[in-house]
């Protein structure tokens, strides 16, 4: 499933640029960061999925994973709306990129964060 969501969007990305070739490298579009919240979504709720049928929800604390998928799913949860909601906000408005530059800032924070005591707190797998 997440192979073939993986080649529709590359697809949609590909004939996109074919079409608007000129506004791809001068604008951002914000559904492709919809589509990509969307995606990324989709697969940590597979990931949590897997992670109840199997038996390695016992040892949560040390899989490195469950750090990183935390992370990176808050940070598309804080995100994403800051993103969506920046077409709407002229240049002039200071106090939006104020709070979008903040908003960034800490959810990077917290990812990175996320990421560190991912590594200080795992265990290297060992190959089976």
């Amino acid at each position: 499933m997440i192979k073939y969501l993986g080649l529709l969007y590359v697809l949609i990305f590909i004939v996109h640029v074919i079409f608007n070739y000129n506004a791809f490298f001068n604008s951002h579009h914000t559904f492709y960061f919809i589509l990509d919240a969307l995606i990324i979504f989709l697969c940590v709720t597979l990931f949590f999925l897997e992670l109840l049928k199997s038996d390695d929800l016992l040892n949560l604390s040390k899989s490195f994973a469950v750090y990183a998928t935390f992370g990176l799913f808050l940070w598309w949860l804080i995100t994403t709306p800051i993103i969506f909601y920046e077409t709407y906000n002229t240049t002039a408005d200071w106090d939006f990129a104020n709070l979008k530059r903040r908003v960034f800032l800490f959810a990077n924070i917290f990812m990175y964060n996320c990421f560190v005591l991912g590594l200080i707190a795992s265990k290297p797998q060992k190959n089976k």
